[in-house]
C-alpha cells in the first residue's frame, strides 16, 4: 500500500491510497481484493486522526475566549519568558529537546532565539514563505508574496506587514504587526537560515520594536501559530540553542 501524497487541506478527503500485490496468483489477487475494499478505508481513518490529534495537541490557529488570534500557553508548556526559561512541549515520541535558553535580556520589548531544526534548509525556508504551507499549518487563510516590499497576510489578517528584505533560503527581514495594535506600529523581524551539517539548519530569530505589554503574547504566538505547527505538521524537530 502506498499513499502517494496526502496535503494538509485534503486530508479529510478520500485521497489516493494505492494497493498492488508482487505475487500473482488467487491467493494475491484475493487480498488485493479486499485491502482495496477495507484496508484503503482503515488507512484513511488512521491518517484523519494522525493530523487531528497533531492540529489538537498544538493548538493550531485556535482562538482565545475573547478572540484573540495568538492565544496564550501554560507556562509549563509555553516558550519560555526571560525570567523563567522552560522547555517547550514535545510531540508524542519525538526525541527530547534542550532547555530554552532566556530571550536577550537587553530591553523588555525585543527578544532572540536561536534553534537548530533537523530539516533541509530550503524546507524550513518554505515553511515561512509558502502560502499553502502556511495556510495549513496556521489553519487559516494566509497570503504572502515573498519579495522585497511583498506584503503578506496570516490567520485571515490578524498578522500583517511586508518584507522588508528577502534573501532566498537565507534571510527574511519583515515589519510586522497584530490586527489589534494601534494603527502604522509594526515589529521588526529579522529570521537567518543557515545550512548546517548533517541536513541541519540553524534557525536565528530577533524581533524588537514589539509595543508595551504585548511580549509575552507575541512570544507566545510565535511558538503556538508557527514554530510548534511547522513542526506537528511536517515532522521537523528543533532544538534550542543557547
Amino acid at each position: 500500500m502506498t499513499v502517494p501524497e496526502v496535503e494538509h487541506d485534503n486530508f479529510r478527503e478520500n485521497f489516493d491510497v494505492n494497493v498492488s500485490t508482487v505475487d500473482r496468483n488467487a491467493s494475491a489477487s484475493a487480498a488485493e481484493s479486499y485491502v482495496q475494499t477495507e484496508g484503503r478505508a482503515y488507512l484513511r481513518r488512521v491518517i484523519r486522526e494522525y493530523f487531528e490529534k497533531i492540529y489538537a495537541d498544538h493548538n493550531v490557529g485556535a482562538k482565545t475566549g475573547s478572540g484573540s488570534p495568538l492565544p496564550s500557553m501554560a507556562v509549563s508548556t509555553a516558550a519560555a519568558t526571560a525570567s523563567t526559561p522552560a522547555a517547550p512541549t514535545a510531540s508524542s515520541g519525538a526525541a527530547p529537546v534542550a532547555k530554552k535558553p532566556a530571550s536577550t535580556p537587553a530591553s523588555n520589548n525585543k527578544f532572540e532565539w536561536k534553534m537548530n531544526w533537523r530539516c533541509p534548509l530550503v524546507d524550513l525556508f518554505a515553511a515561512f514563505i509558502d502560502e499553502r504551507r502556511a495556510t495549513g499549518y496556521a489553519r487559516g487563510p494566509c497570503s504572502i508574496n515573498p519579495e522585497t516590499d511583498g506584503k503578506f497576510t496570516y490567520l485571515g489578517g490578524a498578522i500583517s506587514g511586508y518584507f522588508t528584505k528577502v534573501e532566498a533560503e537565507k534571510l527574511l527581514c519583515m515589519q510586522w504587526r497584530l490586527s489589534s495594535w494601534a494603527p502604522d506600529v509594526h515589529a521588526s523581524v529579522v529570521i537567518e537560515f543557515v545550512k548546517e551539517e548533517g541536513n541541519m539548519t540553524r534557525f536565528n530569530f530577533a524581533m524588537a520594536g514589539i509595543p508595551d505589554g504585548e511580549l509575552d503574547r507575541v512570544k507566545q504566538g510565535w511558538m503556538v501559530n508557527f514554530i510548534d505547527p511547522i513542526k506537528g505538521m511536517f515532522g521537523y524537530s528543533y532544538e534550542w540553542v543557547n
